[in-house]
């Protein structure tokens, strides 16, 4: 059985989309599990500040560094960066993120307890809605 020209391209071109559907798929389930690690120390630090209100300073320290380790980590066995530049964009990420925030609260602000307890959820709150706007004005219907 020989194909034409055409219909090679047209069967080239559906496992070009398969294969770029099931990339995408992998970055998603990688993104979702990233997001229940957070949420799973997040709700593990609230429940160290039940226990021990004055532990702030360090529960912070210490949460934050193990879901910045626990996300690289998860992104490196994914392998879903094609040559690690997807974690090198994630550390970046990190170091913007928390760079901005220090420059904020300990810098500009000169932030309170009480202060701090609200901009850190803040920021990561206004930061995960700005990725869920790019992922919506950005994406393709497909």
């Amino acid at each position: 059985m020989s194909l034409s020209k055409r219909q090679a391209d047209a069967q080239l071109a559906e496992i070009d989309d398969v294969v770029r559907r099931v990339k995408q798929s992998r970055i998603y389930r990688v993104a979702g599990d990233i997001a229940i690690v957070w949420g799973g120390l997040q709700i593990a630090q609230f429940a160290v500040f039940a226990l021990a209100p004055d532990s702030h300073g360090w529960t912070w320290l210490v949460v934050d560094a193990l879901g910045v380790g626990l996300t690289l980590l998860m992104l490196r066995r994914a392998g879903v960066g094609g040559g690690g530049g997807r974690i090198w964009r994630a550390l970046g990420a990190f170091v913007l993120f928390y760079g901005f925030g220090f420059i904020w609260s300990g810098l500009i602000g000169h932030f309170g307890p009480r202060e701090m307890a609200l901009f850190w959820p803040l920021i990561a709150l206004v930061t995960g809605f700005g990725y869920i706007l790019c992922w919506l004005w950005m994406r393709r219907a497909g």
